[in-house]
């Protein structure tokens, strides 16, 4: 009796410490995704947007302790991607900023790998505050945890909804917001926390707010992220997210949105068009990049 049960434990050890494979994302719309792999990440660009659905890398201990390479590179095609991209033009003047998925930071030990963080295909259009504010916050926080974990897993991406706002020739949407999740591998079970950030000017302090189950952003993306787990395994840490598996003493982090946040508004051409069809000349302060006249037009 006594070796059977020893048997039992062990197969259940076995089977539980079987290799799977993190990085299986599976959407709703898979004709719409070209898969991208890059030399440290990948990338599951949405060809009817644009944008990148989702980035996938690691962050480890030993690449942290490596990341020392000044932030040097700018935005160009992304050459193993055959479909439409951004271009710099279309970002030029529309009070966006290219906000990287991958950040250029976590791949400052190699000049390859910061390289290739430059690709359109690792960017989407964000707000300067987001940009520099929460999201600069949260990705200060993986890299904390990357050399406090050992590892970390980080996957990031917009949030894709109908009638976005377009900026440039492509019509490149405007995200309202933006998801990151992060998750670890502790013994015989996972460790995942989700956030979701809205896309506007945000205090930076409530980080812990923006948390979220992984379960609630399959469900506003479309995605299935870690689909090549077991079910059983998946239901553990996806329906629930919770801050105190997560240190967060690092969270009190200063950015550029510090001064942002906390002096006059950004003035920003509106973003609308004319009756012709071209850019209004208009300036606002209005997180919804649009003018007085323009949002006038908009309640009507």
């Amino acid at each position: 009796m006594r070796k059977l049960v020893f048997v039992f434990l062990l197969l259940s050890f076995v089977s539980f410490s079987q290799t799977y494979s993190l990085n299986k994302v599976t959407p709703t719309h898979t004709n719409e995704i070209s898969f991208v792999k890059h030399t440290f990440y990948e990338i599951g660009y949405n060809t009817k947007y644009h944008l990148p659905a989702w980035t996938f890398y690691s962050l480890t201990k030993e690449h942290l302790a490596l990341a020392n390479l000044d932030r040097k590179g700018s935005f160009v095609k992304d050459p193993l991607l055959n479909s439409s991209q951004a271009k710099n033009k279309d970002y030029s003047a529309s009070g966006f900023d290219k906000g990287h998925l991958v950040p250029c930071e976590d791949m400052s030990f190699s000049e390859q790998a910061m390289h290739e963080t430059f690709y359109f295909s690792n960017c989407a259009p964000q707000t300067t505050e987001l940009n520099r504010g929460e999201w600069k916050v949260l990705e200060e926080l993986n890299r904390h945890w990357g050399k406090e974990y050992g590892e970390v897993i980080v996957i990031s991406g917009p949030v894709f909804e109908n009638n976005m706002r377009t900026l440039g020739e492509v019509k490149i949407p405007i995200p309202n917001s933006f998801y990151k999740i992060i998750i670890r591998h502790e013994t015989q079970t996972y460790k995942a926390i989700g956030f979701i950030l809205p896309n506007v000017t945000t205090q930076i302090n409530g980080i812990k707010d923006r948390v979220c189950s992984i379960d609630s952003i399959e469900k506003i993306t479309g995605l299935d992220f870690f689909s090549e787990l077991p079910d059983n395994l998946e239901e553990q840490f996806e329906s629930v997210s919770s801050a105190k598996d997560w240190n967060f003493d690092h969270h009190n982090i200063k950015t550029e949105s510090d001064t942002i946040v906390k002096t006059k508004p950004i003035v920003t051409q509106c973003s609308a068009k004319t009756k012709k069809g071209k850019r209004c000349l208009n300036k606002t302060n209005s997180t919804n990049r649009l003018c007085v006249q323009h949002q006038k037009n908009t309640k009507h």
